[in-house]
């Protein structure tokens, strides 16, 4: 073959060689390479994750709606009710009040302990705790004892035993029967629709626990 034949072959491939590659090949990494505003993108990730953080702050992200803890959401929401009435008394608002029977709430529900019995026609729970655990059952179950005494067709009576509150819970009508029995002492405890005026009463000034 002749040298001009082997030149010839050799541009071909080296041809077809370019041809085959992207026209602008991805810069290697850690390697800069200019935007057209002059700014400089680094592959290792630095400026994408600037972007995003900026979209982010734009106020194109979502906010979240809890507060992240459901004492502080509860406040939370009395203070903005308050806040936006303009009749507010803002000297009879106690918030610490409302904030203690909050933590009785948290306390009764988390670290009590509720022995439950059935009876002929309902339920006996003798609920016990101590220390701080103690005085959230005593604070919590003497009121809303009133409070269930108020749903048809159940008769409800509390007494004090060793350590806690015994709550005893009845009704003639079987079907309310098994409602008791399936919501125990839990379920009762959040029955009825008067915690939240209670709590907003709290907050005011005008009712005390």
């Amino acid at each position: 073959m002749s040298m001009i034949k082997i030149k010839r072959v050799i541009i071909i491939a080296l041809s077809a060689l370019f041809l085959a590659q992207p026209a602008m090949a991805e810069p290697k990494f850690g390697a800069d390479c200019p935007y057209k505003d002059g700014a400089k993108y680094n592959h290792s990730g630095e400026m994408m994750k600037k972007m995003h953080h900026e979209k982010s702050m734009s106020g194109h992200m979502k906010m979240p709606r809890s507060g992240g803890q459901d004492t502080f959401t509860a406040i939370k929401e009395i203070v903005g009710i308050l806040e936006a009435d303009p009749n507010t008394d803002w000297a009879k608002v106690d918030i610490s009040a409302l904030r203690e029977h909050l933590v009785d709430m948290n306390m009764v529900m988390t670290t009590s302990s509720a022995a439950q019995k059935n009876i002929p026609g309902g339920i006996i729970i003798d609920v016990t705790g101590r220390g701080r655990t103690y005085d959230a059952i005593i604070n919590m179950i003497k009121p809303h004892s009133a409070q269930l005494a108020h749903i048809p067709n159940w008769k409800v009576a509390v007494e004090g035993i060793d350590n806690g509150m015994r709550l005893t819970v009845t009704a003639d009508d079987p079907s309310e029967q098994a409602r008791i029995r399936g919501l125990g002492f839990y379920g009762i405890m959040t029955t009825g629709a008067h915690h939240q005026p209670h709590h907003l009463g709290m907050a005011t000034g005008q009712m005390v626990h």
